[in-house]
């Protein structure tokens, strides 16, 4: 199903590997025959900027560099932090998806707001799933210590989201580890650099409202099959990230979700709502509040890595608005 590719997007679009990495498993993409891997890696470079996670752009005196990260935690996070600080020194601001105000303000705003994160009236998960599914439901929720009474009142894609993230992540996660976004907004509050955040604290539950109550499920039952799956999946979408190839996991997650069953139909609508509620619509959003930080002095970028490539990356807006793009890395 769908799960094998959901959490390695959400690891791109929000937030073998070697011994002693988070998700460990076989690397699915170097598994499969050379024409397979020749032809999905055709597919990825089709889309503008497909390859690359640190860009230089100007227009005039104006400067940005733009880091697309990781938001999971891996051995390789450090090593690869050590290359990208050093733009910060010369940056007036960093600017992420959420900064320390930002997590801080939703983390306070679900505590106190049921609204933001259960279903307050109509029927819960269980009145709306059929047994099978709310049944495999509670095995994955409680695998996330998440209890049935719990999940049963959550929103389907908030819960979806949640149930994403493999568990292979969650120990480091809940000590406070973080992949290379955390990192540089640790670097930029050491140098007392001001982080400023793309979008409003709240977007997440504004673009879930978006999404159609029966795609919430489908959603929802993807992240919650083929769970057995999901750490070789994780695997191989940290492999690809780290070899600077952030699109190939687009079309990789579009096989893996084929190859376990679903239908191309829904393989393809699943792919296209992704792209649609959570990239393409942010990025353009986003140009705005890049373009006036920028205005201000040179400004580090750094945002999940899938929201640069495409034909409605944040790159490609920034080039049909002006903008020089250079490949840094």
């Amino acid at each position: 199903m769908l799960r094998s590719f959901i959490a390695p997007l959400i690891s791109l679009l929000w937030f073998g590997l070697p011994a002693g990495a988070v998700c460990v498993g076989d690397n699915l993409f170097n598994a499969l025959a050379p024409e397979q891997q020749a032809r999905l890696t055709a597919d990825a470079n089709a889309a503008p900027w497909a390859e690359g996670l640190v860009f230089g752009a100007t227009k005039g005196a104006q400067q940005l560099t733009l880091i697309g990260t990781y938001h999971m935690p891996d051995d390789r996070v450090a090593g690869f932090l050590d290359t990208l600080t050093p733009a910060l020194d010369g940056a007036k601001a960093l600017l992420v998806e959420a900064g320390p105000e930002e997590q801080k303000t939703l983390k306070d705003a679900m505590s106190s707001d049921p609204d933001l994160t259960f279903i307050t009236s109509g029927p819960t998960l269980p009145e709306q799933l059929s047994d099978a599914d709310w049944q495999r439901l509670i095995k994955v929720a409680e695998e996330h210590g998440l209890p049935a009474v719990v999940a049963a009142k959550m929103k389907p894609a908030l819960l979806a989201m949640m149930l994403a993230i493999p568990t292979c992540a969650t120990p480091e996660l809940a000590q406070g580890k973080g992949g290379v976004d955390m990192g540089l907004i640790a670097a930029a509050q050491a140098r007392g650099l001001p982080i400023r955040a793309v979008e409003p604290w709240n977007t997440v539950f504004t673009l879930f409202d978006r999404i159609a109550p029966a795609d919430s499920l489908d959603l929802l039952r993807a992240a919650t099959a083929e769970a057995d799956e999901t750490p070789a999946a994780m695997a191989t979408m940290s492999d690809l990230y780290f070899e600077r190839k952030p699109r190939l996991i687009f079309e990789m997650s579009r096989l893996l979700a084929t190859r376990a069953g679903e239908s191309p139909e829904l393989v393809d609508r699943q792919m296209q709502l992704t792209d649609t509620v959570l990239t393409a619509g942010r990025n353009h959003a986003w140009i705005p509040v890049i373009e006036a930080a920028a205005a201000e002095g040179p400004v580090v970028v750094a945002v999940g890595a899938l929201h640069l490539s495409g034909k409605e990356g944040v790159l490609e807006l920034l080039r049909a608005d002006g903008w020089t793009i250079t490949r840094k890395d």
